[in-house]
């Protein structure tokens, strides 16, 4: 068993002298899993503290509330004689992942062997090759690209690619046409939010005036929340709503015609 089995990580509450269940408390919720956009895993991630759940197991408990409680405190007794270190420690943590997350070169982790479909990357210093042949040696494709050359000419497929009239002509219609549907959704929605507010204040005086009448209901009390939420909603909705913006008139980014010449009549 490793120092760190025992004393564990305080804040996810791992190890043995941070597991409340020795202490006759239950804990669920600590921590939730997502998974990692860039390499597809299943990773851990703590929850706060506030949306832990503990229950009382009084029977599973085999140490006191006294000792609990100066375990505590030899804790937090450490954490503030060694904070210093601890941060200086964690920023180099910090700096090393850093470092080691940034990709090798331009293309790293982005090629693709034509013949197995795995990853084609740096061999050598300055070529690129297929990884499971020259580090595993399967499959036969045993070619190799100057780093140099593969990277213009995926610089330049970009460039010529992303950067013609017709791409930019396509993104320049989509962001015309996206402008547009929304200008008009809020156009739209701005009307039935004021009609929405208009009916919420006269539901709200209409349970005054029944109130004033002699006519209170504790239901009155219930509604009286639930009109006040639906009225925070659209307001806080509208709140969000930027600026109207006139509409983008599609043949906008088209280029005027060029005049003709005129021929004659002007000075040789």
């Amino acid at each position: 068993m490793g120092d760190t089995s025992i004393r564990g990580h305080v804040s996810r509450g791992t190890g043995i002298i941070n597991n409340e269940l020795y202490a006759g408390r239950l804990v669920w919720n600590r921590q939730r899993f997502v998974k990692d956009p860039t390499t597809g895993n299943r990773v851990s991630r703590p929850n706060p503290e506030a949306e832990w759940i503990r229950t009382k197991e009084s029977a599973l408990r085999i140490v006191s509330g006294e000792l609990w409680q100066a375990a505590r405190a030899r804790q937090s007794e450490i954490s503030r004689v060694f904070e210093a270190t601890t941060i200086g420690i964690r920023e180099a943590r910090a700096k090393k992942l850093h470092a080691a997350r940034r990709p090798v070169s331009l293309l790293s982790g982005l090629l693709t062997c034509g013949c197995c479909e795995r990853k084609f990357g740096l061999i050598l210093r300055d070529r690129y090759g297929c990884l499971n042949h020259h580090r595993r040696g399967v499959y036969e494709n045993g070619r190799t690209i100057r780093r140099g050359v593969i990277e213009q000419r995926v610089l330049s497929g970009l460039t010529e690619r992303m950067a013609s009239p017709n791409a930019v002509a396509v993104a320049v219609r989509a962001y015309h046409e996206e402008s547009n549907r929304l200008n008009h959704e809020r156009r739209a929605q701005a009307p039935a939010d004021q009609k929405a507010m208009e009916k919420i204040a006269r539901a709200v005086a209409g349970i005054m005036a029944a109130i004033e009448g002699g006519m209170y209901q504790p239901e009155m009390k219930v509604r009286m929340n639930e009109l006040e939420c639906q009225r925070t909603e659209i307001i806080a909705r509208m709140a969000q709503v930027p600026a109207d913006l006139p509409d983008v008139h599609p043949n906008v980014s088209n280029p005027l015609p060029r005049q003709g010449r005129q021929t004659g009549g002007g000075a040789q």
